[in-house]
C-alpha cells in the first residue's frame, strides 16, 4: 500500500524535524517519547503550526507529485460526508467539492484509518479545537508509513473561517505559499468565527451536525500549551 504517497518519501522532509522559533512545536511535558505539539494560538496572531517546517527546495516537486496523486484519488473516491466520533459525542462534517485536494486527502487518510486513535489534542477556548495528532507512538508510525507530504492551499474556493468551519493546519516557518499539513485539522468554535485566519489556512469543510460536541470539548481543562489533561481520542468514518 505504500506505493501511494511513499513514492514521494525521498522528496519530503523528515517528520521528526524540530523547529527553533517561538512559534514552533514543543514536546508534551510528561514523556520524552511523546511527539511534538503546537504552540498556543492567540486571537491576534494565528500560530497553527505542525512539527515539520517546509523547506523551499522541495516545494515544487513534492507538491506537484502529491497533487497528482490526490486529484486522481479524489476522482475515484467522491465522498463528502464523514463522522468524527469521540467520548463527548459525534460530529458530522461535510467536505467541499471545490477544495478537491483537501477533500481527497481527508478521505484518503480516513479510509486508511490514520485518524483513528489520534486526539482532539489542542483546545483553544472560544476559538478552535484541533485534532489529528496524539502523543501515542502509533501516530508517527502511521505518518511514516503513509509519507511526509503537503498540500497546495485552496484559497481560491473562497471559504471563510465562520463558526463550524473545518480548516487545515499548517506551519508558518519557511512557508511563503501557505501550504497545508495533511494530518491535522481544526474546527472553529468562536461565535463570530475566526476570520483573521482567512487566506492563512484552507477551509475545506463545515460541521453539519454536532457543533455542540465541539463546544463541550472546548470546555475541558488544558495545560499552558492548550493540550487537554485528559486524552480525547477520535475515530473518523466515511459516511457517503
Amino acid at each position: 500500500m505504500k506505493i501511494y504517497i511513499l513514492l514521494l518519501a525521498g522528496l519530503f522532509i523528515s517528520c521528526e524535524n524540530k523547529q527553533s522559533s517561538s512559534q514552533q512545536a514543543t514536546t508534551h511535558e510528561e514523556s520524552s517519547d511523546k511527539i511534538e505539539k503546537t504552540d498556543s494560538v492567540t486571537h491576534a496572531k494565528p500560530a497553527f503550526s505542525t512539527k515539520s517546517p517546509v523547506h523551499k527546495p522541495i516545494i515544487s516537486r513534492a507538491l506537484d507529485s502529491a497533487q497528482a496523486f490526490l486529484l486522481a484519488y479524489g476522482e475515484k473516491n467522491p465522498e463528502t460526508r464523514l463522522l468524527i466520533e469521540s467520548k463527548y459525542g459525534e460530529i458530522e462534517i461535510e467536505l467541499y467539492k471545490d477544495t478537491p485536494l483537501h477533500r481527497a486527502n481527508f478521505i484518503f487518510l480516513a479510509k486508511r484509518g490514520y485518524f483513528d486513535g489520534t486526539f482532539f489534542y489542542r483546545v483553544a477556548r472560544d476559538f478552535v479545537v484541533q485534532a489529528g495528532n496524539s502523543d501515542e507512538r502509533a501516530t508517527p508510525l502511521k505518518r511514516y508509513d503513509i509519507g511526509d507530504y503537503h498540500l497546495h492551499n485552496e484559497f481560491a474556493a473562497g471559504h471563510t473561517h465562520f463558526r463550524g468551519a473545518v480548516s487545515m493546519a499548517r506551519t508558518y516557518e519557511d512557508n511563503p505559499y501557505k501550504i497545508s499539513d495533511p494530518y491535522e485539522f481544526f474546527i472553529v468554535i468562536a461565535k463570530g468565527g475566526a476570520h483573521h485566519l482567512n487566506k492563512e489556512h484552507t477551509v475545506f469543510g463545515r460541521v453539519v451536525r454536532g457543533l455542540s460536541v465541539a463546544d463541550r470539548i472546548a470546555e475541558v481543562e488544558v495545560d499552558s500549551r492548550e493540550w487537554p489533561f485528559e486524552d480525547i481520542p477520535i475515530t473518523v468514518k466515511v459516511l457517503r
